[in-house]
């Protein structure tokens, strides 16, 4: 935004600073701003303070931050009439959340006049050419006191307006010339079922003065922020109203503006008459943020006193330990960390000094911590977690707009996300797998579901045991039918699945498993495996993990995997196994053949002779 300093001793009379001093100041106190030429500066000003879109807004934080600058001028102003209603304004209920404030001003007697120097002057800045006082005036003052009021001839909407959401395809003129047919649900204004204005962008041309106009309605309104950027973006429409109105207006600025522009018309057009003041004020609602001065310490890693907090007084907020009640301008103070910084502002930011930041450690969450417990226990004893979506074909929670129809209700169990994880790998015969989520009975709870593949029933009721001591609660591991796996297409055999609720345990255990060195890190292959069964006979002596990691320790196959053993006195001999592995051998490159797989498998084989004796069965 640019602004003259000269013009902002309109409102500080002892502004004594160069443009560069000034410049300074303003950066001080979170306004980045640099001369551009003699007098001129170019201010920045965030999305989130709206408040200081203008002349009296920058004079205001200046004079609350800066004592020597006295005390803030406030604009002269004529006293409005009596409030009475003189035209039919119809706030529809859709409408009324969007509007703070909606304050009309009806000016009799005009005639078409040139603006005065100290206008022209004020457009000047603004890159704006002189054309008639009524216009002017609504361009001067959104720069002076930052709130865009809207000109109407009242003769063209003498028979009332309508404040109310558009419906689709519902066309209006603008000032620009330019023909607009709007989509549903923008705020506009309606005279006689047209539409003659979109309310916080630009007026309606078939509303407009002219040379003629001799009785006109000066609008000011304020809204809720966000209907006006929807306004603009759907329209297509930006203009410096709608960049004023949708960062937040002072729906108290209202009157003020209204009470400026009867003395200035008054000033310079003595003929004219203020004939009435019809004011609608939504109800007022006070932010009130409860705050101490250690919370504010904490965030600012330096010592805040009450006294600080009081000195937000200057700001126009009022603190009464232990409450700050926001002033009706300040729409971006809302927290705690809000009022940090508006007391790191005051006190100073080049005052704060350098602090490392403390090393505290972050709050928990009781139940995430329980299940992180969890999930580190269930790797210690081997089990990988899985994630599956929530959404599922059957179940009691139905959703009202499904995906699919292959997703139409909320999952009252995990068991088939876990099933469908094991169809997915079709080569891990052997798996033991777990998931923590929420599971919908129709109420929403947190389990936990675990699911085991290609072990035997000794095997699982061992690990049965196991992890209902360290869990603390029963496990009950069933057989999953061969119904359901057919469902899910699962390939695997001597599947057993259990689900519970997320128990509560105390800690880690100290029991873990032997850490064996990690593997090397290999990419994921986009070819597809060849798969090998195999099945050595040789001493039972010898472990099958033994043969696992000689064999997995060519770097050769993919994934090696004992899949099975038999013994038979009478078939082998007593001092006999045959053990049974998957070979999976997979290519980066291309896809392996049959011959490259059988002499990769030759391979391996051979090597294996050199420790081991076998024979291949």
């Amino acid at each position: 935004m640019l602004i003259k300093r000269s013009h902002l001793k309109k409102f500080l009379p002892s502004l004594s600073w160069s443009d560069e001093e000034l410049a300074d100041k303003l950066s001080s106190i979170g306004h980045e701003a640099e001369v551009v030429r003699d007098d001129t500066l170019e201010v920045k000003i965030f999305p989130n303070r709206g408040d200081t879109l203008s002349l009296y807004g920058l004079s205001r934080d200046l004079s609350a931050h800066f004592t020597e600058l006295g005390e803030l001028a406030e604009p002269e102003i004529a006293p409005l009439p009596k409030p009475a209603d003189f035209i039919k304004l119809n706030i529809t209920d859709k409408a009324k959340a969007f509007i703070t404030a909606d304050e009309l001003l009806k000016i009799d007697n005009y005639q078409h006049t040139e603006s005065p120097p100290e206008i022209k002057a004020y457009l000047a800045t603004l890159g704006l050419q002189p054309k008639d006082l009524l216009i002017d005036i609504t361009n001067a003052l959104t720069y002076e006191l930052g709130l865009p009021l809207h000109v109407f001839d009242y003769g063209k909407i003498s028979s009332g307006l309508e404040v109310d959401l558009s419906r689709s395809g519902e066309e209006v003129m603008l000032l620009d010339g330019k023909n607009y047919k709007l989509p549903k649900d923008l705020l506009i204004q309606r005279h006689n079922n047209e539409v003659v204005d979109l309310m916080g962008v630009m007026g309606g041309k078939n509303s407009a003065v002219s040379e003629k106009t001799t009785n006109v309605v000066f609008q000011a309104t304020t809204f809720g922020g966000a209907i006006i950027r929807r306004n603009s973006r759907e329209a297509k429409v930006h203009t410096e109203a709608s960049y004023r109105n949708q960062r937040g207006v002072d729906p108290k600025l209202a009157s003020v503006s209204l009470s400026r522009v009867a003395y200035l018309l008054t000033k310079y057009v003595p003929r004219v008459k203020i004939s009435g003041y019809q004011p609608y004020k939504a109800v007022a609602v006070r932010t009130i943020i409860e705050v101490l001065p250690e919370q504010i310490s904490r965030v600012l890693g330096v010592s805040v006193s009450q006294k600080n907090l009081e000195n937000l007084n200057r700001l126009g907020f009022s603190y009464d330990k232990p409450e700050l009640t926001v002033p009706s301008w300040r729409q971006d103070v809302t927290i705690v960390a809000d009022v940090a910084e508006e007391v790191a502002k005051m006190i100073g930011l080049n005052e704060l000094g350098d602090k490392p930041l403390t090393n505290q450690a972050p709050a928990k969450s009781g139940e995430y911590e329980n299940v992180l417990d969890i999930k580190r226990l269930l790797a210690k004893y081997g089990l990988s977690e899985t994630m599956s979506y929530s959404f599922t074909s059957e179940g009691s929670l139905k959703l009202q707009n499904p995906r699919n129809k292959a997703q139409t209700a909320m999952r009252p169990t995990l068991k088939y996300g876990l099933l469908q994880t094991l169809a997915r790998n079709p080569y891990l015969s052997k798996s033991m797998l777990y998931e923590c989520g929420h599971v919908f009975k129709p109420e929403e709870e947190n389990y936990l579901g675990i699911i085991t593949s290609g072990y035997k029933d000794s095997a699982v009721q061992e690990l049965n045991q196991k992890l209902s001591s360290v869990l603390g609660t029963e496990l009950r591991f069933e057989e999953v039918s061969q119904t359901d796996r057919d469902e899910c297409d699962v390939k695997q055999s001597r599947v057993y699945f259990a689900e519970l609720p997320i128990p509560t345990v105390n800690g880690t255990t100290d029991e873990v498993l032997p850490i064996e060195k990690l593997p090397k890190y290999r990419p994921i292959s986009k070819f597809p495996p060849a798969v090998r069964d195999v099945t050595l006979v040789m001493d039972s002596s010898i472990q099958p993990s033994t043969i696992v990691k000689k064999l997995g320790g060519e770097g050769k196959v993919f994934v090696v995997e004992h899949i099975d053993t038999y013994t038979s006195d009478e078939k082998l001999g007593s001092d006999k196994a045959a053990l049974t592995f998957r070979l999976i051998f997979q290519s980066l490159e291309r896809t392996l053949t049959d011959e490259e797989a059988n002499k990769i498998q030759e391979e391996i084989f051979h090597n294996l002779e050199t420790t081991v004796k076998f024979e291949i069965r």
